[in-house]
């Protein structure tokens, strides 16, 4: 679900946040504090070996792998101070407000409008057949699907989402509500078998090594797998005064209803069941994908700090 996906950014997110409400001094590029607590400056010698110097100016090389470990730490946390420092320190300049044109369209909630329904001798096949011109997009494994997701459960989140799909790699563009009326812009990319996720107003980033490319968008741009997808009923529903034609389908344990306009195209998926319900309206289809997009992020790695 896509809540996985969410789960790991608003970790990175309190992660990077934390950071930035710290106000420390900048940190010495490197040092090591020794047994009795000295600070002790580090440099790396030619032949690429730290080596420390002492209060009273002698210098030895550390071979101890402990206080390499803890150099190689404090460094780290030396170029984050770094990047926070040109970032700066106030949450608002990580946190935007958010989009208040980006929501929900044709029904803020669950459609309860009941349906004007078709005969059942032709409305499967008809169902089918506009499900199938979806099915076809998604099968290509080259395409862009951008929309406004509203999970419906204990908590009500509502999100954009912007997925584009290249092959074995992929792009997800959203913004994650951290606050009343903010969010942090966040993305998800998977290259050449290793996902990111990526924060760029910190112009930082950390790898997830448990989220495949089916995590990404499962159970939002639900494709109806042929053979699993149990066909219930179709028919007409009016909603804002314009037309909509509803499929509905169940599988285990969930309804699946698909929205179309009357081009056949379409618009908005709910997936409901009885402990959470996912609303995706979609704004465009694409049998496109910007590949430019789908690369390793820049920035600094905060992978250590997250883990």
């Amino acid at each position: 679900m896509i809540k996985k996906v969410l789960a790991v950014l608003l970790a990175l997110s309190v992660v990077v946040l934390s950071f930035a409400s710290c106000k420390n001094e900048k940190e010495p590029e490197s040092y090591l504090v020794d047994e009795e607590g000295n600070t002790q400056a580090v440099i790396k010698d030619d032949e690429g070996k730290y080596v420390v110097t002492d209060e009273e100016g002698n210098t030895s090389v550390v071979d101890d792998q402990n206080k390499i470990d803890q150099i190689e730490q404090n460094k780290e946390n030396a170029e984050i101070e770094s990047i926070l420092s040109e970032v700066g320190t106030d949450p608002d300049k990580i946190m935007e407000d958010a989009d208040k044109n980006s929501g929900l369209q044709m029904s803020d909630d669950l459609v309860k409008e009941p349906l004007v329904t078709e005969a059942p001798v032709t409305a499967e096949s008809k169902a089918e057949k506009r499900l199938e011109a979806y099915r076809k997009i998604l099968s290509t494994n080259k395409f862009t699907i951008s929309a406004t997701v509203k999970e419906v459960g204990t908590e009500t989140t509502e999100y954009p989402f912007t997925y584009i799909r290249s092959g074995n790699n992929a792009y997800v563009e959203t913004a994650v509500p951290f606050e009343e009326g903010k969010v942090i812009k966040a993305n998800m990319v998977i290259k050449d078998g290793v996902t990111y996720c990526e924060i760029p107003s910190l112009n930082s980033y950390m790898i997830v090594d448990d989220m495949s490319i089916e995590d990404l968008a499962s159970g939002t741009f639900d494709g109806g797998e042929i053979g699993t997808y149990k066909f219930v009923e179709s028919g007409t529903v009016t909603l804002n005064g314009k037309k909509y034609t509803c499929d509905v389908y169940t599988v285990d344990n969930d309804t699946v209803k698909y929205y179309y306009d009357s081009k056949d195209t379409l618009v908005r998926i709910e997936r409901i069941n009885k402990n959470e319900s996912v609303i995706t309206e979609i704004t465009a289809i694409k049998n496109s994908a910007d590949d430019s997009k789908i690369k390793k992020p820049s920035g600094f790695n905060i992978t250590n700090l997250v883990e």
